[in-house]
């Protein structure tokens, strides 16, 4: 999910600045999306991590309505947070990986150290 939400600012970078249209970056974004609700299933069955993953899901959804919604009220003002969205997406998408095997945390759970009796 991470490595997804990093290619998508690349991939709106790209359609900024028209070395391509904006379609790949819709794309990956629907499919992030799909992805976000496989996550949010599977997050319910371990019961591990439900919240931040609907929280996840929520952000990603937010995600493609922005800019719909933009344009659809005439307000520009709305369409401009999507890359602000897209902060908070790719900060929860972090949140949720953390602790995961292969999430790439850090902070992992780690055994207690055995302490020593004199």
């Amino acid at each position: 999910m991470l490595g997804g939400v990093a290619l998508q600012f690349f991939l709106a970078g790209l359609g900024a600045f028209g070395a391509t249209s904006i379609g790949p970056h819709a794309m990956l974004g629907t499919l992030l999306a799909l992805l976000g609700l496989v996550l949010l299933i599977l997050a319910a069955v371990a019961k591990a991590k439900v919240g931040p993953t609907a929280a996840l899901f929520g952000l990603l959804v937010l995600q493609i309505l922005l800019p719909e919604i933009g344009k659809g009220l005439s307000a520009p003002v709305i369409s401009a947070l999507h890359p602000v969205n897209a902060v908070l997406v790719l900060g929860t998408a972090h949140h949720v990986a953390r602790g995961i095997p292969g999430g790439g945390s850090a902070t992992a759970e780690r055994p207690a150290a055995r302490s020593r009796v004199a």
